[in-house]
């Protein structure tokens, strides 16, 4: 009778235990895969070699239609890139938030070192953002090039429209738009102080002294660009998954076994089985180029 007892303690105690790390039931809550059959997983790469630009947006927008077609759980957006065009950014980052809003396809940026200028707008705009410990994310104020090559910072009307852009997709799945607005804009004081991330009107304001000082985030003239602890800690990234060796890569075309990923090896992302990546990567940005 006791057995039977402890059986059944257990048994009530289990989905408690399952769920008892937030993330996990966040992660379960949005991402539903097939637990007996295949699972094919979208995935598509910014690399540092391929700056965003409009045939970036039309490799995402037709790689989106054909994650469709395979009814994939979720997409795996692996970013490594310093940037590229605004215009075109802020239309990737429209249909990133779409699949997921309306299409139910949730978005897993993957961060592999840089996620930097429109790379960071990139990351705000999917549901969930892993990191390695390694990654940076931010440095996104938007500039122009002038005569004679020379880069220079865009007007203010342009930081005002694109700090509204990355403070919507911050808010849009439930970040902190002040740290997204302080990626943009070099003006911008954050500091955390009593728990709270808080923006000040000036460096005098800022607490030095007593039990609680603040604890700065950003100082004004110096654009956000945090580090992977930082990012952690800040809530910006979700979970970080440590460098670690993954299996030999075999040669599948387009079909990708899931376990050459380095996302893989995120407890929750680990147990998904038969999964495979649709790479859409394959010559497509060159074709638009």
């Amino acid at each position: 009778m006791q057995m039977i007892k402890t059986c059944l303690l257990l048994f009530f105690l289990l989905p408690l235990m399952l769920f008892s790390d937030p993330l996990e039931k966040k992660l379960s809550d949005h991402i539903i895969y097939n637990k007996e059959g295949a699972n094919p997983i979208g995935y598509l790469k910014l690399s540092k070699d391929n700056p965003i630009q409009e045939s970036t947006y039309l490799y995402v927008k037709f790689a989106i239609e054909e994650f469709k077609k395979y009814k994939v759980p979720f997409v795996v957006f692996d970013i490594d890139s310093p940037g590229g065009e605004v215009f075109a950014a802020l239309k990737i980052s429209q249909e990133l938030k779409k699949l997921d809003s309306q299409d139910g396809i949730p978005v897993v940026a993957f961060i592999d070192n840089w996620a930097l200028s429109a790379g960071a707008l990139m990351a705000y705009s999917c549901r969930f953002i892993g990191i390695t410990p390694d990654a940076s994310m931010g440095a996104a104020e938007p500039v122009l090039m002038a005569e004679q090559g020379k880069m220079e910072t865009a007007s203010e009307k342009v930081n005002s429209a694109l700090r509204a852009e990355f403070a919507n997709a911050a808010r849009f799945f439930g970040r902190d738009p002040l740290i997204a607005e302080a990626m943009v804009d070099k003006d911008i004081i954050l500091v955390i102080r009593s728990g709270q991330v808080c923006r000040l009107e000036s460096e005098t304001d800022i607490i030095t002294t007593g039990k609680n000082p603040d604890k700065i985030i950003s100082r004004k003239g110096k654009l956000l660009t945090l580090d992977a602890m930082q990012l952690m800690n800040l809530g910006v990234a979700d979970f970080e998954v440590p460098y670690q060796p993954l299996d030999a890569a075999t040669n599948t075309g387009s079909m990708i076994p899931f376990s050459e990923c380095l996302l893989s090896k995120q407890p929750f992302f680990h147990q998904i089985p038969d999964a495979y990546l649709i790479d859409y990567q394959s010559s497509k940005i060159s074709f638009f180029s």
